[in-house]
């Protein structure tokens, strides 16, 4: 009987963890987030505020634990996380 191969991936150190913890501005309220479902496609909408998203956009995108995603938008980066 053959014996069952057994592959081993070796990650780099610190994969999977996250690299940096970004904290919002002061003001921010996590109760406004709408978060979208892990099966759903990305809303066009800023989490936050509800702004359309332009296309050509790049939104701060991130993800909790369960896999929910919350988009943010140009305004609200700027505004909440001090991003420019």
């Amino acid at each position: 009987m053959a014996a069952a191969l057994k592959r081993v991936v070796k990650l780099p150190t610190g994969a999977g963890k996250p690299t940096h913890q970004l904290k919002p501005l002061p003001g921010f309220d996590w109760r406004r987030v709408t978060w979208g479902r892990p099966d759903s496609p990305p809303s066009v909408l800023c989490s936050y505020c509800s702004a359309v998203i332009p296309e050509d956009d790049v939104p701060l995108i991130m993800w909790n634990r369960e896999s929910y995603c919350a988009r943010f938008c140009e305004r609200c980066m700027a505004t909440w996380w001090g991003m420019t």
